[in-house]
């Protein structure tokens, strides 16, 4: 298992309960305004996974009109957009 070091405690504790914000043992605040600062700006470089919807959104925007037609169960002549919002209204 591997463990890390908490700034402001000597322990090495499990790297699973590391939450960056105290130590397990002491219960004490090891940052304050500057560490905030620096999780709010380390945030903007975070990959967040889309969630099933926009992914299941973003395939359909790259699935041609025709195959869009078929899935909504329609002949008529929509644009894209309207295409994709039948298909999420019927999917929810």
């Amino acid at each position: 298992m591997e463990r890390v070091q908490v700034f402001g405690c000597k322990d090495l504790i499990p790297l699973t309960t590391y939450k960056g914000q105290s130590c397990h043992r002491h219960q004490k605040n090891l940052g304050g305004p500057e560490v905030e600062i620096l999780d709010q700006i380390g945030s903007l470089f975070v990959y967040r996974s889309p969630t099933h919807e926009e992914a299941y959104k973003n395939f359909l925007l790259k699935t041609p009109n025709r195959v869009l037609r078929m899935i909504a169960g329609t002949t008529s002549h929509y644009s894209k957009k309207k295409l994709i919002e039948l298909i999420l209204q019927e999917h929810s």
